[in-house]
């Protein structure tokens, strides 16, 4: 099976919707790789409009979206209008997504308690629905908490708090601010570990 490759928007351009599509099949057709198409703004100032999606959906190189824009309209008209599998690509947005058709999630907090988040996805699947909305609820203080700086900033506090690694960040990033390493260990001692 050929290794993943992330397909991210255009940047430093700003192409009409119609732009993107068709200069994409040229670079699906060629890639010898399967494809995680990342819909991600807040980190790739783009957003893939849910049409551009649908549209490349069906090509044999496209594995799967990982769907962070925020939008649950966008969410519904990509799962309602293709055979794409899609993944949570937020944490708050994860039992929602599931709700819709979403396949799974690809998580930040699952770093940091990665037993938690397959729970919810597996309770979700299972059906038992009010587990996985207890579940969810329970991890949203701490998904909030890792997100009160710029990702991964919070979460590199949370794992050097678990003795896994340095809280050093890569520049330019740089570590959390004391304020968010005490919400963020405060919200993991709330839950079982």
């Amino acid at each position: 099976m050929p290794t993943r490759l992330w397909l991210l928007p255009l940047r430093r351009q700003s192409p009409h919707r119609q732009g993107s599509p068709s200069t994409t099949p040229t670079s699906l057709t060629r890639s010898r790789y399967l494809i995680l198409v990342y819909n991600i703004p807040g980190r790739t100032c783009a957003r893939l409009e849910a049409d551009t999606i649908i549209d490349i959906a069906s090509h044999q190189r496209i594995a799967a979206l990982k769907e962070a824009s925020k939008s649950i309209e966008a969410t519904q008209k990509i799962i309602a209008n293709s055979d794409i599998t899609v993944l949570s690509g937020d944490d708050s947005f994860t039992l929602a997504y599931l709700a819709l058709g979403a396949r799974g999630v690809v998580s930040v907090a699952s770093n940091i308690v990665p037993e938690l988040v397959k729970q919810l996805v597996d309770q979700f699947m299972a059906g038992d629905l009010q587990a996985a909305r207890n579940t969810h609820f329970s991890l949203l203080p701490l998904v909030r908490a890792l997100f009160t700086e710029a990702n991964p900033i919070p979460l590199k506090a949370a794992l050097e708090s678990m003795g896994h690694a340095d809280g050093t960040p890569r520049p330019p990033l740089t570590r959390a601010k004391q304020s968010t390493v005490k919400l963020v260990e405060a919200q993991l001692s709330k839950l079982v570990l």
